[in-house]
């Protein structure tokens, strides 16, 4: 259990710095222009070279060899949020000091072709598991339909339209190679695709080339949905150097249920649908994959049938769940229910690989509490050391959420052996970090660092990326 982060042996972790100036944080034009785009359709693609967008288009897709060096994460982004508005700050990993806040938000200009920041943003997931790489962070607008590259120093490099004329509901992005991004939208437009260009489509992975005429190619998931009538719903994916590994939700698209859990495989230089993995049950809703390199597994979690937002009950908890695929077999090599890990709740949204350290095969979940029982979330380790089972799983509970809803996100900085997450209902802090060491139980020995508040009296951390 790690140690109590308000203690005097706690390490210190960041202080902050304040960015641009808070009227960056009122409602107002920018907002209003947010609004008006996610209603039309994203950027007007006329302009865009206005922002940054090259001029060539990108050399064909070659996948970068595999290798051992790990170049390392420099730094956490976090996107902080109300749902009216957003804003990026980022910490330096290296030497631990000041949060940068206000790099980019949703007040920040971004010149006459650009869009700033509505109130649904997520970060993109961290580069291909060759080791993170320094440079732009990708922004995900789902409001907007909006994909940016942002420098470090709130600038931005381009920008893209995702979506026209419809919600796809995007939940990740991937750069597997120079100028080749791959976007998973998990809606699709009511009544199918009207155009060949690919933008006005959903439901796929959209493979979008970074310069030109920025090239669009869908690849449809709806067909790979597991019941009638709904969204395959992907969502967060891993990549394993060869393949995207895409988790499916499969709701229906009233969201009055859920398919049995379901993984795709997707060949980024055919795009194509290589591989379909059916997940055992109960499994249902498998909604964020994590590939774990040491092991060579894909991770992936399911948060179960839910029965409603504000609530969590009995059949979530069974129904959700994590399972271990072998990518080169695309088969199923373990996995276990929340109610087969002892879990309090189902298994929640967040996954991360706790790569690089002294177990081949750990990861980091949560689990999610109940605001009408008024149990909170909890971050948990999971460490599996068998063939199968829920006997040869262990888990080990880091912390408590405080009330339910408040761990909304993970980032796991490989090279330092640091887990960050968010929590909400911290006044000291909305992201927190736990240093881990190795030892012989099999469970490893977590130590707390000190709390970072990523921009004062803002809107709180969440979602987080390492870069």
């Amino acid at each position: 259990m790690p140690s109590d982060p308000a203690s005097p042996d706690a390490r210190p972790f960041a202080t902050v710095r304040r960015g641009r100036g808070g009227a960056s944080w009122l409602v107002g034009p920018a907002l209003l222009l947010g609004l008006t785009l996610g209603c039309t359709g994203g950027l007007d693609e006329r302009a865009e070279a206005a922002t940054g967008w090259p001029a060539t288009a990108p050399p064909p897709l070659t996948l970068p060899q595999p290798s051992s060096a790990d170049r390392g994460a420099t730094r956490l982004a976090i996107v902080g949020t109300d749902f009216q508005v957003s804003g990026l700050s980022w910490l330096p990993l290296a030497t631990p000091g000041e949060v940068h806040s206000g790099v980019f938000d949703s007040g920040a200009a971004v010149g006459a072709a650009g869009a700033a920041l509505s109130g649904d943003v997520l970060l993109a997931r961290t580069p291909p598991p060759a080791g993170g790489r320094s440079g732009p962070m990708l922004l995900i607008d789902r409001a907007d339909g909006v994909l940016s590259s942002v420098r470090t120093d709130g600038s931005v490099q381009w920008q893209r339209s995702i979506a026209d004329g419809f919600f796809a509901n995007v939940q990740d992005a991937l750069e597997v190679a120079p100028g080749h991004v791959f976007v998973v939208r998990a809606q699709g437009r009511p009544g199918g695709p009207t155009r060949g260009d690919g933008l006005d489509g959903g439901d796929d992975l959209l493979h979008l080339q970074i310069g030109g005429d920025g090239a669009r190619t869908r690849i449809p998931l709806g067909p790979h949905a597991t019941i009638d009538d709904a969204h395959a719903f992907g969502g967060r994916m891993a990549f394993d150097g060869e393949g995207l590994w895409v988790p499916l939700a499969s709701y229906q698209r009233d969201f009055g249920d859920v398919g049995a859990g379901r993984l795709v495989r997707v060949d980024p230089a055919a795009d194509a649908v290589t591989a379909v993995v059916d997940l055992p049950e109960p499994l249902r809703g498998c909604v964020a994959a994590s590939y774990v390199a040491g092991a060579k597994r894909v991770a992936v979690v399911c948060v179960g049938d839910f029965e409603r937002v504000a609530d969590v009950g009995a059949a979530q908890r069974e129904s959700s769940g994590v399972a271990l695929v072998d990518p080169a077999l695309a088969t199923v090599t373990a996995h276990a229910s929340a109610a087969t890990l002892q879990l309090p709740g189902p298994v929640g949204f967040s996954l991360v690989a706790l790569d690089g350290g002294w177990h081949p095969l750990s990861l980091a979940i949560t689990s999610l509490g109940s605001l009408a029982e008024g149990t909170p979330d909890a971050l948990w380790s999971l460490t599996f050391d068998g063939a199968g089972g829920g006997a040869d799983w262990q888990a080990t509970k880091l912390d408590d959420g405080g009330e339910a809803w408040t761990i909304t996100a993970l980032a796991w900085d490989r090279a330092r052996q640091r887990l960050f997450y968010t929590r909400h209902d911290d006044a000291a802090g909305d992201v927190r970090a736990l240093q881990r060491e190795g030892d012989t139980d099999g469970r490893g020995t977590w130590t707390a660092v000190a709390p970072v508040v990523s921009w004062p009296q803002r809107p709180r951390a969440f979602d987080l990326g390492l870069f």
